[in-house]
């Protein structure tokens, strides 16, 4: 990938994504595929310059545009290509930061797949959990949790896919039909984020 840390990232959100699908009984995932939308879900950042994606603090108006469009160029340049199973790496693309609710970009959509459910919920515990160009906080696993949480309450993401990310990260990897989750979060919830 372009730079160090987008080269991490993906080895990283393409791992968990992996373990996570295994986890998750709600639904049947195929690895390869899950594997394939991990390693491609931020290629579209290839053609962001690599000056907005090292800059440190908030990004100008026109620089956040740039970086909101690495979804559609990730998914041109799938489409382009690939040409045996793109559909799902291609959407899982375009679609890694939509949300349930219709919160997300680039598109603002509500319909989205079990490929990129699973991605974008990796994508923010692996963004969240790392140091950052325009973050310096980390935030600790439990905050991101706390925060995914939140956000699945507020229908962004599945719920039952968070609460399978709580259950693996606890050591004794309760089911997620009994799990015993705070309502309140136990740690402060990253600040630009709550």
């Amino acid at each position: 990938m372009g730079n160090p840390y987008t080269h991490k990232h993906v080895l990283i959100v393409s791992a968990f994504a992996i373990r996570l699908s295994q986890a998750y009984k709600k639904e049947t995932y195929n690895e390869r595929k899950v594997s394939h939308c991990g390693f491609t879900h931020d290629i579209g950042k290839l053609r962001v310059p690599i000056a907005i994606l090292d800059k440190p603090g908030r990004l100008e108006e026109e620089e956040k545009m740039v970086m909101q469009s690495h979804p559609l160029i990730g998914y041109l340049l799938l489409n382009y290509y690939l040409k045996k199973d793109r559909l799902a790496s291609s959407l899982s693309n375009l679609r890694h930061h939509e949300r349930l609710d219709g919160s997300g970009y680039p598109r603002g959509i509500r319909k989205i797949d079990k490929y990129t459910q699973l991605i974008s919920a990796v994508d923010v515990l692996d963004a969240l959990t790392t140091k950052r160009p325009y973050r310096e906080k980390v935030f600790s696993l439990r905050a991101t949790l706390d925060y995914l949480l939140k956000q699945a309450l507020e229908h962004k993401f599945d719920k039952d896919l968070i609460l399978t990310l709580i259950s693996l990260a606890r050591k004794d990897k309760p089911d997620i039909r009994t799990i015993q989750v705070s309502s309140k979060p136990r740690e402060e919830l990253p600040g630009e984020l709550s």
